[in-house]
């Protein structure tokens, strides 16, 4: 895992701008799964949403830990900090095996913003 204490304020944004483009991309593909009876789409659509869900997830635990607490080093640090572990409680509330639909939409919006949210 990547040690936290030791980004810049500028990398620490560049990664959770990372976090959102993949999530915004995820978004419309679930999006327009929705709208389409395409198989093999929805299936990587679940196949996507799986690994940023266990990437947070694994992320959020890693941060958690008080050797790893980064909230005291910057503002950038602190948003993002708080950030992930909301988006890893909050956000991506559908299984990963679940189906394609609203819902795990409505649970990727959820997870972008709270990502986002302490940077505004």
């Amino acid at each position: 895992m990547v040690d936290f204490k030791k980004m810049t304020p500028e990398e620490i944004v560049n990664r959770k701008d990372n976090y959102l483009h993949k999530l915004n991309e995820l978004e419309l593909y679930i999006a327009k799964c929705i709208n389409t009876n395409d198989a093999g789409a929805r299936a990587c659509a679940s196949s996507i949403y799986a690994e940023l869900k266990n990437t947070i997830r694994e992320e959020a635990k890693y941060l958690d830990k008080i050797v790893n607490d980064i909230s005291e080093m910057s503002k950038e640090h602190n948003a993002y900090y708080h950030g992930i572990i909301e988006a890893s409680a909050y956000g991506f509330t559908v299984k990963t095996n679940a189906r394609v639909n609203q819902e795990m939409l409505n649970s990727v919006e959820e997870a972008i913003y709270k990502i986002d949210k302490y940077f505004e």
